[in-house]
């Protein structure tokens, strides 16, 4: 497997990653209508973000159009990193709310930290932005296969 196909099946799983959140905030979004309002925005740049990151890949694996316009390609990869950015903050605010609305809670924290401890969004976030940055490494100055 090249350089090229591996950051790109990447960011397919962190397509289905982001895709993944999305759907499992929805939920939470619709339960608090304030902060819905506030963040819809976000939600719906980001719900296209991921459509599009799928999208990216296809035109990778069933077509040559990579290969053949590796500027466009690259000006593509910044244009989904833009979303993908978008993608981060969303996630993040979320993840904020949700702890505001724990702590307002004031349930038994010794078993929420254990159970519902979320990831680590930095590590995450410097590792989809690392491949975005190889990918677009790898069109610049090497040949896609």
């Amino acid at each position: 497997m090249s350089l090229a196909a591996f950051t790109e099946f990447s960011l397919l799983g962190f397509s289905f990653y982001y895709l993944y959140r999305l759907i499992t905030d929805y939920k939470y979004l619709k339960s608090s209508i304030p902060f819905y309002e506030d963040n819809k925005i976000f939600y719906r740049i980001a719900f296209v973000g991921v459509f599009c990151l799928i999208l990216s890949f296809q035109v990778y694996w069933f077509t040559t159009f990579y290969k053949e316009h590796r500027y466009l390609a690259i000006f593509a990869k910044i244009i989904l990193g833009i979303f993908s950015l978008f993608n981060q903050i969303f996630i993040n605010e979320v993840e904020k709310e949700k702890e505001k609305t724990r702590k307002r809670k004031k349930e038994d924290k010794d078993i929420d930290e254990i159970v519902d401890r979320p990831m680590d969004k930095k590590l995450i976030f410097k590792l989809i932005n690392r491949l975005f940055l190889l990918d677009i490494a790898i069109k610049i100055f090497g040949k896609v296969k």
